[in-house]
């Protein structure tokens, strides 16, 4: 197994997605490529990017997502089109698009189990999957993933800043879809996820939810329950700069602490609008964030996906990283990366942000969670 990772910056899209594919394929250094996996910043038309990529390599299984910003070991990129080639031999992938995620969630997930079952007999050892970080319901996926074997990873893409999401499979492209990568053969999936979060004495009953909406928290709009706690008038939490720092402090169902929900913002009524959907009658703990603990926790999934991977050899580490880390690690980003790189070592990585994380080692139940860093290695079975 060899890897490749190809970083280019630009103002075109296109241009960008191809000189990012070049550098790679230049830096693989052998065999191939049997995959490829593309991240592109926000302000890139992902089609654009898409274009590129393929112009080099047509044939490829291509899979990835659109993201706010790519981080590196010296900081946030912009205008970036990060590219990562996988080749070796016994390596098997093979991508599929769900372009109806957003508004048929149930079904893709019958539509994926379809897949899966149909590739039985450990001929999928790990899935990874880019969902539409706005909408959807990605709890719903859960079921296509019942009683099987199998390492899942991914995550729900950022966006461009105009209230869409963009993913990727093959040769196809666009917003509010899902994209899975299936790898099979000597790939092995190494899966790990924390954060940092630490829940507070302070609990909110959800008294009504609609979908992705929370409409009220202990019988009052959820900014009068917020300002009740931090002291801002309920109105103040419908506009910036509280309607989206409300990230910082997301939920979590009372003795599930490890999956937090959050925000993405309030809307100018008062309601959250979530990603992940809450259920009325839940009694959720409020949780907020710490830098120590956050950093601490990076290297723990570090060390949860290198034992998940067990023996294989890892090749390459994707990063999903929350978000709301973004603007809690404001001043000092790079440390997140120098507590990633502390566990990884010498593997190369790529870490993006995302609007949520789902991860599980092999045989465990698939979790969809916000305000994690989930890192998945891959690598390359050596039985």
């Amino acid at each position: 197994m060899n890897t490749a990772i190809g970083l280019a910056h630009g103002l075109d899209g296109r241009e960008a997605g191809l000189n990012a594919a070049q550098q790679a394929l230049a830096h693989l250094s052998a065999g191939r490529p049997v995959t490829g996996i593309v991240f592109a910043s926000q302000e890139f038309n992902m089609a654009d990017v898409l274009t590129g990529v393929t112009s080099l390599l047509p044939n490829l299984p291509w899979w990835g997502f659109s993201t706010m910003r790519v981080l590196m070991a010296e900081g946030e990129e912009s205008h970036i089109v990060a590219v990562v080639l996988i080749s070796g031999t016994d390596l098997r992938a093979q991508v599929h698009w769900f372009p109806t995620y957003s508004e048929k969630s149930a079904l893709v997930a019958q539509q994926l189990g379809q897949i899966l079952s149909e590739q039985e007999g450990g001929a999928v050892q790990g899935v990874l999957l880019a969902l539409d970080g706005l909408n959807g319901d990605p709890l719903a996926l859960s079921a296509a993933f019942d009683g099987r074997s199998v390492a899942v990873a991914g995550g729900m893409a950022d966006g461009d800043g105009q209230a869409k999401t963009y993913q990727l499979a093959g040769a196809q492209c666009g917003s509010g879809a899902m994209a899975a990568l299936c790898l099979g053969g000597k790939f092995a999936l190494g899966v790990g996820a924390a954060h940092g979060w630490k829940p507070v004495g302070v609990y909110f009953k959800v008294t009504k939810a609609r979908g992705t909406w929370v409409q009220e928290l202990d019988g009052v709009s959820p900014a009068e329950a917020y300002g009740r706690v931090f002291g801002y008038a309920p109105r103040d939490w419908g506009f910036p700069p509280l309607k989206n720092l409300i990230r910082l402090y997301p939920l979590a169902l009372e003795g599930y602490e490890d999956l937090p929900r959050t925000p993405l913002h309030v809307e100018v009524n008062g309601n959250l609008r979530m990603n992940i959907p809450l259920q009325e009658g839940q009694r959720m703990r409020l949780m907020v964030g710490d830098t120590a603990t956050c950093l601490e926790a990076a290297r723990l999934a570090v060390r949860k996906a290198l034992q998940s991977l067990g023996k294989a050899r890892p090749g390459v580490a994707l990063v999903f990283l929350d978000k709301a880390w973004r603007t809690l690690f404001e001043l000092n980003r790079e440390q997140i990366v120098t507590a990633l790189q502390a566990e990884l070592g010498d593997l190369p990585m790529v870490c993006v942000y995302t609007l949520g994380q789902l991860s599980a080692p092999s045989a465990q139940k698939v979790t969809f969670a916000n305000m994690l860093v989930a890192v998945t290695i891959l690598g390359e079975a050596t039985d």
